[in-house]
């Protein structure tokens, strides 16, 4: 291999590393236009549409700033500047999850003011290797300066959904595992409901579950709830989209608002039932550790047939 093809191997590594930190993010970000959009912003806070081009062109002068680094002498000379590059980069990707998925608004802004500490060392020290490299780094540094102010505005118009906003790091970091817990559960929920796992949907229920849908009673018991979910999986392969629009965790008990809309494909044949509305979910903090839903209970915005 030539010194031409080292140096364009290296673009594309450094290149890939960025956007696998992006791709990680974006993950935790398929819902995020609609999330946003629910949430109370700050006046000067900018469209959702946005966020997407901007952290394109970001991680690309990321990538081509690291690249410049390492073509400048390897890793084994700029082992400390790539390094606290690459530990940024964990931090970022990680912020998507906690603010989007987790919709922890404390430990958000936690990391993304350490990402800052990480990304300011990290321009004077690419600045130092190669000037061009820093300079591809202040636009970042600059848009996670917006991002720090713009997280801690969001979190605090909307305590409801991000968390409350008088809280100290310990009471962060103690709050974190449990309601990270229950908004796993929500998702390892839908996850079922979307691959027709019946197995695992069942065994994420209690005992005394309800069930309350629209133009119906309800069902009452594990009992009851299992043979409607089980003919309702037989007869159709559906997909729920359930944005969370508020979620509460308080001891053994977490209280989730949602807003749906559902495409349910009839196994045999036929046109899509497509439905839209709105829902409450009540999950329990189980003896065996698992949060299991106890009570779900969904209105359709559209009329009984």
């Amino acid at each position: 291999m030539d010194a031409k093809q080292r140096q364009l191997l290296g673009l594309a590594g450094w290149l890939a590393i960025s956007f696998v930190a992006a791709a990680i993010g974006a993950v935790a970000s398929i819902h995020a236009k609609a999330f946003y959009g629910q949430l109370v912003q700050p006046a000067w806070a900018p469209p959702a549409t946005i966020f997407g081009p901007v952290w394109t062109v970001l991680y690309a002068m990321m990538g081509v700033a690291a690249w410049l680094v390492w073509r400048s002498g390897g890793l084994r000379a700029n082992r400390l500047a790539l390094g606290v590059f690459l530990a940024q980069l964990v931090l970022n990707a990680r912020w998507s999850w906690l603010f989007f998925v987790w919709h922890q608004g404390a430990l958000a802004l936690i990391d993304i003011v350490v990402l800052w500490l990480l990304i300011a060392p990290t321009l004077v020290l690419f600045w130092r290797v190669r000037a061009a490299a820093g300079v591809l780094l202040i636009p970042y540094l600059a848009w996670v300066s917006f991002a720090s102010a713009l997280d801690y505005s969001v979190w605090h118009l909307n305590p409801g959904i991000l968390g409350p906003t008088q809280v100290t790091l310990p009471q962060a970091m103690a709050g974190a595992a449990s309601d990270t817990d229950a908004r796993t559960a929500h998702q390892a929920y839908l996850t079922a409901i979307n691959s027709n796992d019946l197995e695992t949907l069942l065994g994420m229920l209690t005992e005394d579950v309800v069930f309350m849908g629209p133009n119906a009673g309800p069902y009452v018991g594990k009992r009851a709830v299992s043979p409607w979910i089980a003919e309702y999986l037989r007869t159709y392969r559906t997909h729920w989209d359930e944005p969370v629009q508020e979620f509460v965790v308080s001891g053994d008990w977490a209280f989730e608002r949602y807003s749906y809309t559902s495409t349910n494909t009839p196994v045999q044949g036929g046109t899509p039932l497509v439905d839209s509305g709105w829902g409450f979910l009540v999950y329990h903090h189980d003896r065996d550790g698992k949060w299991r839903v106890a009570r779900d209970a969904w209105g359709s915005d559209h009329p009984a047939p």
